[in-house]
């Protein structure tokens, strides 16, 4: 998310460097054996992953993009179970109600955990993402932020407008 930011200065150069030249899979790799030869080799590893890698079939990967699918086949390859799928959904944010009638459902929906709920179907559509990569069921999947990460002051000044 932070590479897809308009802020960001030379993003297309940063894209490239990171999915295209593979510095992104250097770099977790790097990281991982480092922390194995400190003796973690059997603790569970994640990176964590915006809602924006599973816009694709099963994940997202777009040449000068992202290539989200790639490092999650790369990763459970190299690594197989050990390796966790991490997520982060954005709830809140996603579901900015647009006008004030949708307000009550949409925060209702972002609030709540059943299974026609946000978080979950999100939750439950990754895990069908992850078998489809992987065709099992034995990975872990880690919910790592179920909230917003923008500062409550920032997101009350978006609600309210409509809220």
């Amino acid at each position: 998310d932070v590479v897809a930011s308009s802020e960001v200065k030379n993003a297309s150069a940063c894209k490239q460097r990171l999915w295209e030249n593979g510095q992104f899979w250097r770099n977790f790799t790097d990281i991982v054996a480092k922390f194995d030869s400190l003796g973690f080799s059997s603790i569970p590893i994640t990176t964590i992953f915006s809602p924006t890698a599973l816009v694709g079939s099963p994940f997202a990967e777009t040449s000068g993009e992202v290539r989200a699918k790639s490092f999650l086949q790369n990763a459970t390859r190299k690594y197989g179970t050990r390796f966790a799928f991490s997520f982060n959904s954005k709830s809140f944010t996603e579901m900015m109600p647009t006008a004030t009638s949708a307000c009550a459902n949409s925060l209702s929906l972002a609030r709540c955990w059943g299974t026609s709920c946000s978080v979950p179907s999100q939750l439950q559509t990754i895990r069908q993402k992850m078998q489809a990569l992987t065709s099992s069921t034995s990975y872990e999947l880690w919910a790592t932020e179920v909230g917003w990460s923008i500062d409550n002051d920032n997101f009350a000044e978006d609600a309210e407008p409509v809220c």
